[in-house]
């Protein structure tokens, strides 16, 4: 078997493993899906309209959707885990490709067969989000650059920069930060190789950027075309991440005209202390956005890390430091240093835009590190290498007495365990099975969509019921919209959102005591009884009784039960479970 094969046949087994072992994709996974059927039902520019994300991965997992048939919403959860998938199997691929241009073979498979263990790129298929997407092409793009920077010849150099332009401007319309890639035209005029003479560098500076500019230029202009003559300017904004002006206000998909009649209405409803009720989509006070410079520095550091599931990160800095010191042997080094010099500078600017960018919105996840994370693998390899010889050598002193061919051998079985460890090290990341309070929200979901009819309504505030519910699914962010809703029936809540003491918590309490019923709770552990998912049966009638008759009414603080940060502990009575319905077996 091949390199290629090995990579391809272990990649996607490692994907559909981690697939078959996660209870719920990536929150930002129902967005895409929310828009992917968005432009099935009414068309790519009506979703624009609909929907805030931009459209490339979506119009993917339309398609594939297609092929797969069926409409239920677990086959448009498959629809993105396959495209997921095979994205991130392919960029593992491309980044194959990439590393052979500057080191060995054996450190290119290295380094890219680790790639596909580290959990950030493993957990890409299971999250089913555009990341994997992205990765690919900006890949694809910075392979093609390197490419045409080797190039002698003028027309397959203008043709590999205007590649690498129509895959920078397909993964920015991922929503990534592809758009470094506009970076590499200045890095192959600095690195100046063959002819030294300024204008033999100009020429190629000038035919670099004529190329990337017509790469991205076509993409942008494909993009245009699929829209349509009468798209507005804000629809391509749209695509490529900038928020236009003037863009109509953006309401849940498929609300019925009857429940937008009421949101004017809703807009008045008032809580027991006389203040709007708040539908933000996250409670503020558990906001995970640092402000403290200090803070978000070792933050930084620490998902940093995490990108590289700490061990690798060790291994990276141990590479550079021993080949700073001269100690790592030639074929773990770079073979094309002026290529090499080409990745460190995009690598910077990369991670500098990253700290600016992060600093910026105050908030940075380890999934933003992935470009720096398989682009500095290399340099563990080696660093990997190098402790396998020195443990190799230990081990032969002492144990084989001076044996030649016993000794070959075994240092290359050293060698081996050596990388087989590295790998399985990220492979026992996903092996203790799911996230406890991602079993339960699934076990809630199930529950719900065994008790609903197609033309019911669900409030979750998670929204992770729409995969399974065949009926409509609202987010807490479209609250008024829910419950404006006749149709609406449950509420399902974690039990933490409702103990602290901020307005959106208030507002969730103050309307359930109103009108829900606690129905189910499913523990998420011992440990986190604040994860606990509860199911809550609601009361269109008596919610209407005190707040969509009267537009501008508060509930009578004297009907109300004083409510502390942790006084709200809803327990399930007696007999209260919903009737003719038991929560299903886990799928």
């Amino acid at each position: 078997m091949g390199p290629w094969a090995a990579l391809a046949l272990g990649c996607l087994g490692l994907q559909w493993w981690v697939v078959h072992r996660t209870a719920l994709p990536a929150p930002d996974a129902l967005r895409c899906l929310n828009m992917a059927q968005t432009i099935r039902a009414h068309g790519l520019l009506s979703a624009l309209v609909a929907c805030e994300d931009q459209p490339a991965f979506p119009l993917l997992v339309q398609w594939v959707q297609e092929w797969l048939g069926g409409s239920d919403p677990q086959r448009w959860l498959l629809a993105a885990q396959v495209v997921a998938s095979i994205s991130a199997t392919a960029a593992v691929l491309v980044l194959y490709a990439l590393l052979r241009q500057v080191w060995s073979t054996k450190v290119a498979w290295l380094a890219a067969a680790w790639a596909g263990t580290l959990p950030v790129v493993a957990r890409m298929g299971a999250d089913a989000t555009e990341e994997s997407l992205s990765l690919l092409l900006w890949l694809g793009s910075l392979a093609c650059a390197l490419w045409a920077c080797q190039s002698q010849s003028a027309p397959k150099t203008l043709a590999a920069w205007a590649a690498s332009g129509v895959l920078a401007a397909g993964a920015w319309s991922t929503g990534r930060l592809a758009f470094a890639l506009a970076v590499l035209p200045f890095a192959c005029w600095w690195v100046g190789e063959g002819d030294p003479r300024m204008r033999s560098r100009l020429a190629r500076v000038s035919l670099a950027l004529t190329g990337f500019t017509l790469g991205v230029a076509v993409l942008l202009h494909s993009w245009q075309m699929a829209l349509g003559p009468q798209a507005p300017g804000g629809a391509l904004a749209q695509v490529l991440g900038w928020t236009p002006k003037r863009w109509p206000v953006r309401l849940a998909v498929e609300t019925p005209r009857e429940v937008q009649r009421h949101l004017a209405r809703a807009f008045h409803w008032r809580t027991s202390d006389g203040r709007k009720m708040a539908f933000w989509k996250k409670d503020p006070r558990a906001t995970i956005r640092i402000q403290n410079p200090g803070r978000f520095f070792l933050r930084f550091l620490e998902q940093w890390a995490q990108a590289f599931h700490y061990l690798a990160a060790l291994l990276v800095l141990g590479g550079l430091a021993l080949a700073h010191r001269g100690k790592l042997p030639p074929h773990w080094l770079p073979c094309s240093w002026s290529l090499h010099r080409l990745l460190a500078a995009l690598w910077i600017f990369q991670l500098g835009f990253l700290l600016g960018g992060t600093w910026y919105d105050r908030y940075i996840s380890h999934r933003y590190f992935t470009p720096l994370v398989v682009l500095s693998l290399p340099w563990a390899v080696g660093a990997g290498g190098w402790l396998s010889n020195q443990l190799g050598t230990w081990l032969e002193n002492h144990l084989l007495w001076g044996h030649h061919r016993s000794r070959r051998w075994f240092s290359k079985a050293v060698s081996a365990g050596m990388a087989v460890a590295l790998g399985g090290v990220c492979v026992l990341k996903w092996a203790d099975g799911p996230e406890p309070s991602h079993l339960a929200h699934r076990r809630a979901a199930c529950w719900v969509a065994a008790c609903v009819q197609p033309s019911d309504a669900v409030l979750h505030t998670r929204g992770w019921t729409r995969l399974w519910a065949p009926c409509r699914t609202y987010l807490f962010s479209n609250g008024r919209q829910a419950l404006a809703d006749p149709q609406l029936k449950f509420v399902v809540v974690e039990r933490r959102e409702l103990q602290s003491d901020s307005r959106r918590a208030q507002t969730l309490r103050e309307v359930l005591q109103v009108a829900g019923r606690l129905v189910q709770v499913f523990p998420a552990s011992k440990k986190t009884s604040g994860r606990d998912v509860l199911v809550f049966a609601w009361s269109p009638r008596r919610f209407a009784e005190h707040y969509a008759k009267r537009p501008g009414a508060v509930v009578s603080r004297a009907s109300q039960v004083p409510i502390r940060k942790t006084a709200f502990e809803p327990t399930l009575p007696s007999g209260s479970a919903h009737p003719g319905h038991q929560p299903p077996p886990l799928p």
